[in-house]
């Protein structure tokens, strides 16, 4: 509703007379109320679009509605008011930190308090979470850290166990560690400046920490070598494909494999005794909290049925697509998409599209590029089955759609459209004399790849939807 009193900063809508518009231009122009002229008698508006100000008695305000948006964490800073009372118990542990005088050739990180907001896997607030973080960016290499390098566990990692656990009917657990960092070993002395709020009679003093801390350039590589020492001493065994990934067979055959990224822990295995054995070894090592059944890990969705288990990422690609601009793009530059897209037992585990650095003379120098990216894979996916103890039968199917690729790579060929591929081309026929892998020759609108990298019809993209496993998550509740 109008007044005739401009409040500060609401949305105001300033007249355009006739002489200043055409006919089409718009009557009034929304400007934010900045008081009152001081030089003559009207409004003193301002228009941020065209960063222009205006001197007008004839405005209509709308004082319900601020010129800007409302700010979404102002009426979340209550709530924040309150976490860090339960950030400030970890710090009052013998273990993490210690009151010493500050010594004279050190170095002190300074700290400060992060606020942040966790979302459940429908987009709903979880929790307010409040957490001190140290100032790595402070830190002197060579003095305060050294290596820092820590792996996380790729996606392709993780897919892998989910298919082992939908053929076999294994269980899928998931844990929480609270304040993982705090759990690593440090090798330096690091001294950190006194939190901010923390309300005692310090003086001169410093903390002199003992473990690890959020923030620290090597807090992340000290965490996982901290779990790493207590998953071996139990026994499990790192895999050489993928680090983050410790597995441990019984002598009755059973298999647990553990899946770590960062503070979360996938459990994945046919053995109950171990499952419950190794849940009770992390809980006297670290702070564990256990989440249940596996039903979202790092933005993918877990649903569960009678004919297997479907995972999703709708959410996350779709924010994705909107924070790059992507949506509705069509770029063209004459370049090749490459991709391929990897089976195990009869599952979608690993894919990948991507447009090629060059300019591809022929359609099998494009086909022989992303072969040799394809066979990477299926060398690396074989570590990890080795380390998983899981056998195959002949050598692993490597399907292409082009009949020159296949005689190029079966033949020893050699003529000037194959010099700048040698490299790939001598790689591939390597393993296929090995024995490691064979080319299957499949037609190309049976090619399930060309989903990832062409522009089909309706009835050829439904067809390989199905066949690569696709199912609406939604409609399966």
């Amino acid at each position: 509703m109008g007044s005739l009193l401009g409040v500060f900063g609401c949305t105001a809508f300033v007249h355009v007379h006739n002489q200043h518009r055409d006919k089409l231009d718009p009557r009034a122009i929304k400007c934010v109320v900045l008081g009152y002229s001081s030089t003559q008698k009207g409004y003193k508006c301002y228009n941020p679009s065209s960063r222009k100000f205006y001197i007008s008695t004839d405005v209509t305000f709308t004082e319900n509605k601020p010129f800007f948006p409302k700010s979404f964490l102002q009426e979340e800073i209550p709530m924040m008011e309150d976490s860090p009372c339960e950030s400030f118990e970890p710090l009052d542990l013998p273990h993490v930190s210690t009151h010493g005088d500050e010594e004279p050739e050190s170095s002190d990180v300074d700290c400060k308090w992060i606020f942040t907001v966790k979302y459940k896997a429908d987009g709903s607030l979880e929790r307010h979470k409040a957490r001190l973080v140290a100032k790595g960016y402070t830190q002197t290499y060579g003095v305060d850290f050294q290596e820092t390098f820590a792996p996380v566990a790729k996606m392709n990692t993780i897919r892998i166990p989910l298919s082992l656990a939908a053929h076999y009917n294994w269980q899928l657990l998931q844990y929480d560690v609270k304040n993982a960092f705090l759990h690593g070993d440090l090798d330096e002395e690091i001294y950190m400046n006194i939190p901010p709020g923390f309300e005692r009679n310090t003086g001169n003093k410093v903390c002199k920490l003992k473990k690890a801390f959020y923030g620290l350039k090597q807090s992340p590589r000290a965490w996982l070598g901290r779990f790493a020492k207590v998953t071996k001493e139990s026994g499990y065994k790192q895999s050489l494909g993928d680090h983050t990934l410790f597995i441990k067979h019984s002598v009755a055959g059973g298999v647990i494999v553990l899946l770590v990224y960062v503070d979360d822990i996938i459990v994945i295995g046919n053995d109950k005794r171990e499952k419950h054995e190794v849940k009770q070894r992390l809980a006297t090592k670290f702070e564990i909290k256990e989440l249940g059944k596996l039903k979202y890990f790092l933005s993918i969705e877990m649903a569960y049925s009678t004919q297997g288990i479907f995972i999703s990422q709708q959410k996350y690609v779709t924010d994705l697509l909107a924070e790059t601009g992507k949506i509705g793009c069509s770029l063209v530059d004459r370049r090749s998409t490459s991709g391929y897209c990897t089976f195990l037992g009869g599952n979608l585990v690993t894919w990948r599209s991507k447009k090629q650095n060059v300019v591809a003379r022929s359609s099998a120098e494009s086909d022989f590029r992303v072969i040799a990216q394809g066979l990477c894979e299926l060398l690396w996916l074989k570590i990890i089955l080795d380390d998983l103890r899981i056998k195959w039968d002949g050598p692993m199917k490597l399907y292409c759609d082009n009949k020159s690729t296949i005689n190029i790579a079966h033949n020893p060929i050699q003529h000037d459209r194959t010099k700048h591929i040698e490299i790939d081309r001598h790689f591939i026929k390597e393993k296929l004399e090995e024995g490691v892998v064979c080319m299957p020759y499949v037609p190309s609108e049976h090619q399930l790849v060309h989903i990832l990298t062409k522009g089909l019809n309706s009835s050829m993209f439904h067809d390989l939807v199905f066949k690569l496993g696709m199912e609406d998550i939604y409609s399966l509740a």
